[in-house]
């Protein structure tokens, strides 16, 4: 029991876990607000992509932060299972869990996560101007040596949909 303990210990970062820790943390407090569901699913996409502007704004003023969510969970067997993957994961499980008005909230959250993958994707190729500080800034990265880090991908949606079908299925087996 100890070396397992011991594994998963050591494919856990401390980054991961802080990142993981603050998204519960936000979550929480919104959902608790009395709000309509609504408000409260605008209030956590706006958190969220905030938090990734903000993310990039750090990296921009600081180029040589080495972006730790990059890093392979397991091993390069797997490369794109990493700590922005796991992100992903982690923050649609937290809105599939803690969702009330299923039918709203869960279909607009999906397309949003869509919305946002095709933004990536657009702004990973165009590189438009006003970016500027906000993640516009050509930093190396472990997976694209152009500079670029913003790129949208189809296995950040499979795990938007991963998690959102498990916090929902939790949500409805515990609430």
């Amino acid at each position: 029991m100890e070396n397992v303990v011991a594994t998963v210990a050591s494919l856990i970062s401390p980054s991961l876990i802080y990142v993981s820790v603050y998204m519960f943390l936000l979550a929480l407090v919104i959902f608790m607000l009395p709000v309509p569901e609504i408000l409260k699913c605008f209030m956590t996409i706006i958190c969220m992509i905030g938090s990734i502007f903000i993310y990039g704004n750090y990296r921009c003023q600081h180029p040589e932060f080495k972006d730790p969510l990059q890093k392979p969970l397991f091993d390069e067997k797997l490369p794109w299972l990493d700590g922005w993957a796991f992100t992903h994961f982690w923050a649609f499980l937290l809105i599939g869990l803690l969702t009330q008005n299923v039918s709203v909230f869960l279909p607009l959250s999906f397309g949003v996560g869509i919305a946002w993958e095709v933004f990536e994707h657009v702004i990973g190729k165009e590189r438009p101007g006003w970016m500027g500080e906000y993640g516009g800034c050509n930093l190396a990265t472990d997976k694209n040596e152009d500079g670029n880090w913003w790129f949208g991908t189809w296995t950040d949606l499979l795990m938007n949909g991963t998690g959102m079908i498990l916090g929902y299925g939790l949500n409805t087996v515990v609430g």
